[in-house]
């Protein structure tokens, strides 16, 4: 199983280091890099690609709703998961509005990032190895017909 290529995106550099090294505690996260604004972030998705971008709402410069928005524009766009201090309905409306993936409160990162991600990125690895268990199973028939 691959790794999921991780983009962090925080202003605050106490929070992407306490977030980095938590996530890199799990085999199947690579961190690949880190941002401290929306522009930044919009940036380093199109030279890193990473498959998943963890980001702040509240940001000087561009906030994570903006960033959002334009990251999703482009073709192949990562998934998205916003991260907030507050999770009032306006915020969690407004990250609808832009197609987020997940919309997490910080309180929450320790406890429901981790199986976010898991239902984020099983359908694709789920998929990946049925499309692997459907092969098998068609190269066994395929050896077991009689020649004509």
């Amino acid at each position: 199983m691959s790794r999921i290529r991780v983009l962090l995106v925080d202003d605050s550099d106490v929070f992407l280091n306490v977030e980095e090294r938590w996530l890199s505690k799990d085999p199947l996260v690579q961190i690949v890099g880190r941002a401290h604004s929306g522009q930044e972030a919009v940036e380093q998705v199109t030279r890193l690609r990473p498959d998943l971008v963890v980001m702040d709402v509240t940001m000087r410069d561009m906030n994570g709703l903006e960033a959002t928005r334009q990251i999703k524009a482009k073709p192949g766009a990562p998934r998205i998961v916003l991260l907030t201090v507050e999770t009032n309905a306006e915020f969690k409306a407004a990250a609808e509005a832009v197609k987020v993936d997940g919309f997490l409160a910080k309180a929450q990162l320790s406890t429901m990032l981790l199986p976010l991600l898991s239902t984020l990125f099983s359908n694709s690895k789920d998929k990946n190895a049925e499309d692997k268990r459907r092969a098998k199973v068609v190269a066994k028939r395929s050896k077991r017909r009689p020649k004509r």
